[in-house]
């Protein structure tokens, strides 16, 4: 733990996990979980030690642990973590069946909105929810469902936060069966009025126009997001937002046809001149020459499951 935790020992604990023979990589792995809120408290929250997490959770994913039932343990003791934190806890049958029971209440503070949270943006932690989601879809999907369906009940929380925003991308990706839950909150917060400084839906309709897949697998869900543009001046005034002008333009640029394209242009007339163009909306482009806000990086570049090309196996 103290080497994992250090700016130059979490090297050294990640080349050992990296080189180190099977059983050895083991008994590594195994002694940094063995007391799991040390490893969250001084771990997974670390800056540092967050690699070293990231690391053990590649090898278990692969297989490098010897027994191979440590890649299990080890990845339990992760999960159980994040389970904890967000409120799901084993009900009695669940509990014998391997399974969790489902949580129905809100996200605890423990997981969002309060410093030192598991999606505090001063810490690291959010990374490992975003991993062990990844993880469990890969290995064992079924696991993993209660913690996704807990949090695509809580969208409307999750949706108000920046880290929240991006746990809500991997439910989108990975949580097939979670999608048109979310996707009905987020067309919702379209009709926010006045809209937010920090608006995170714009992130999130960004990730279902750039990954067609999960947009085009939701019931009508191009139509509707469409739609949900449409209404109430929706479209006029995301497009004059500082992070919805980008939103707005990719809606207009990559998803509509044609024909669609001149629905939008009557009702958002800016739209159909070019983005550079100063005379098309003062306040969308003076925003969009601000920078807005930071877009969160969705193809997350720590992924346990990006391939050479960049490209999630699951996009």
């Amino acid at each position: 733990v103290e080497l994992s935790k250090d700016r130059h020992g979490c090297h050294v604990v990640q080349e050992a996990l990296r080189r180190a023979p099977p059983a050895m990589k083991a008994a590594l792995a195994r002694r940094l979980v063995e007391r799991p809120q040390s490893l969250l408290n001084e771990v997974v929250r670390s800056q540092h030690g967050i690699h070293v997490v990231r690391e053990c959770l590649l090898q278990a994913l692969s297989g490098d642990f010897e027994p191979s039932s440590t890649c299990d343990e080890v990845a339990q003791t992760f999960l159980e973590l994040v389970e904890r934190e967000a409120g799901v806890t084993a009900g009695a049958s669940a509990a014998s069946s391997g399974s969790m029971a489902a949580a129905r209440g809100a996200l605890p503070p423990s997981f969002l909105g309060t410093p030192g949270s598991m999606l505090d943006k001063k810490k690291f932690s959010y990374r490992l929810v975003l991993w062990i989601i990844e993880y469990f879809s890969e290995r064992d999907p079924a696991r993993i469902d209660a913690l996704l369906g807990h949090f695509a009940r809580n969208t409307g929380q999750l949706i108000a936060d920046h880290n929240g925003s991006i746990v809500l991308s991997s439910v989108l990706e990975f949580g097939t069966a979670h999608r048109e839950q979310v996707f009905a909150v987020i067309l919702k917060s379209l009709d926010d009025s006045p809209i937010p400084k920090h608006w995170y839906p714009s992130f999130l309709v960004d990730k279902l126009i750039i990954n067609r897949k999960i947009l085009d697998s939701i019931p009508n869900g191009k139509a509707r997001l469409l739609q949900a543009m449409l209404q109430k001046g929706n479209l006029q005034r995301i497009f004059s937002h500082r992070s919805g002008g980008y939103t707005a333009r990719r809606v207009y640029d990559e998803l509509a046809n044609p024909e669609e394209r001149m629905a939008l242009a009557q009702v958002c007339p800016a739209l159909a001149q070019p983005a550079d163009n100063d005379d098309a909306d003062g306040a969308a482009v003076g925003a969009r020459r601000r920078g807005g806000d930071k877009r969160p990086d969705f193809s997350f570049n720590g992924s346990l499951l990006v391939g050479g090309n960049g490209a999630s196996r699951h996009a």
